[in-house]
């Protein structure tokens, strides 16, 4: 539930970038109910719903509910010290995110936001090896490093690329893992 809170956040994000402000909205009714099961009294609540209902014909007033909602739910997670759910909320944001950079039907600014997408992998993989050393919750770190592991091994495709261009094979394995990782993503059974 948290990875697809993540996701969704990322496809709200996309969603308003591109003024499909329903969208939008049907994605944070989504997360709300979602934000509910896993009890988190923050960014997802009553008082932001309404603000974007009451700004559904504001594609940039959505932009800045949806993001600052998100936010705030990852700043209350943190401050909260739910170590069993923040890395899952982030994990499936930058999941959906690298899908649906790969999803573009632009390829040469695709390879570059993916190439570029090389320091953000390794401070997610750096950010979840400090979760699973503080961590009290170790009943979570064998899933923490599942995720790991799985970054780790897009992470070795990033590690051949030679200098600022990728070629198309890495491109393509890079994708390969992404489209992937998605699938487990929005199918557990996967």
């Amino acid at each position: 539930q948290a990875m697809a809170l993540g996701a969704y956040s990322a496809d709200m994000a996309y969603c308003s970038m591109y003024s499909r402000q329903q969208e939008v909205l049907d994605y944070f009714n989504c997360s709300f109910k979602l934000a509910d099961r896993l009890d988190i009294s923050e960014g997802f609540n009553f008082r932001y719903v309404e603000r974007m209902e009451n700004n559904i014909n504001s594609a940039d007033s959505l932009s800045k509910i949806a993001s600052e909602s998100y936010w705030k739910a990852c700043n209350f997670l943190s401050e909260n010290e739910k170590n069993n759910i923040l890395p899952f909320v982030i994990y499936g944001g930058w999941v959906e995110s690298q899908y649906l950079t790969i999803a573009s039907n632009d390829l040469a600014t695709t390879r570059e936001q993916i190439l570029n997408q090389q320091e953000g992998l390794m401070n997610l993989i750096s950010f979840l090896y400090e979760v699973m050393i503080e961590s009290s919750a170790f009943y979570y770190n064998y899933d923490i490093k599942t995720i790991i592991f799985k970054l780790n091994n897009i992470k070795k495709v990033y590690d051949k690329v030679p200098g600022k261009e990728i070629d198309t094979q890495l491109y393509n394995d890079i994708c390969v893992k992404i489209k992937a990782m998605r699938a487990e993503l929005i199918d557990p059974e996967q």
